[in-house]
């Protein structure tokens, strides 16, 4: 499990890197990030760890199809979402026309921006694991975080009894804003 945690937050790096560069052409801005760790944890801890916060968060959940299974949550403040989409009205103002206006720009924006996280950490963990994998269309829910995980966990409560939850900070223009990556990862052997 070790050599698995260590190849996760390798590929959790680089993912880092690629998220920040295609970022920073979506919002035209620079953008920057680290991982700041990796903690594995029994999923009942998990729980228990965001059972207090009441913050209302971004939850994008999807589900990992291939040589892992599971499923990956990403846990985005509301505050960076407000940010992004500043950033994409400031910066593209010229180009947009007000019937834009009239879509959802925010859904747009919050869909594009986790297909980039995502799209980048499913990437570079099947280059450093040398797997397939996949995922499917991302869900996007706003809540209290641990209503997101209760949801979540209730269909992996008999099949996973740890998770992964990569802390990731994301700069731009100046702000700091946290992303955290939790994998929820069926034992291998897993046939569902």
């Amino acid at each position: 499990m070790k050599n698995l945690i260590q190849s996760l937050l390798q590929a959790c790096r680089s993912a880092v890197r690629k998220t920040s560069e295609s970022l920073s052409l979506l919002v035209n801005s620079k953008v920057s990030g680290d991982v700041q760790g990796v903690t594995l944890m029994p999923l009942e801890s998990l729980l228990v760890k965001f059972q207090g916060i009441q913050d209302q968060v971004l939850g994008i959940a999807t589900r990992i199809e291939g040589e892992l299974k599971g499923f990956l949550l990403l846990i985005i403040n509301t505050d960076l979402v407000s940010h992004l989409l500043d950033l994409v009205l400031t910066n593209y103002e010229a180009y947009i026309r007000e019937e834009d206006l009239t879509m959802n720009l925010e859904e747009d924006i919050i869909k594009e921006t986790a297909n980039v996280i995502i799209g980048s950490f499913i990437s570079e963990l099947n280059n450093t694991l040398k797997l397939s994998v996949s995922y499917s269309l991302p869900s996007i829910a706003v809540d209290v975080i641990a209503v997101l995980l209760d949801q979540l966990c209730a269909n992996l409560a008999l099949e996973c009894r740890n998770v992964l939850v990569f802390h990731i900070n994301l700069k731009f223009a100046e702000h700091r804003h946290s992303v955290s990556i939790i994998f929820l990862l069926k034992p291998f052997g897993e046939n569902s």
